[in-house]
């Protein structure tokens, strides 16, 4: 129930006030992984690591402003170690 009052209020802000409300956002944790897909370019992207209160902040910031679809992408979130 819940998630289908969401999903009314998103549609309201969204069409009927033209308001942008974020629904997803991807995250990129790290640039490292440990394989090498042909197709994948991220490894030449050099390694890049965001530190965990800058995730915090981001995914706080995201939710207070609508969003609720969170997903992770990069290379392997797995990898990714707070430093």
């Amino acid at each position: 129930m819940k998630t289908i009052a969401y999903g009314i209020q998103y549609m309201v802000r969204h069409h009927v006030l033209r308001q942008r409300v974020p629904l997803i956002c991807g995250l990129v944790l790290t640039n490292k992984c440990n394989l090498r897909c042909r197709h994948c370019k991220i490894p030449s992207r050099g390694d890049c690591h965001m530190p965990f209160e800058e995730v915090t902040a981001v995914i706080d910031s995201f939710y207070q402003r609508g969003g609720r679809c969170l997903y992770l992408e990069g290379g392997e979130p797995f990898l990714w170690r707070d430093a």
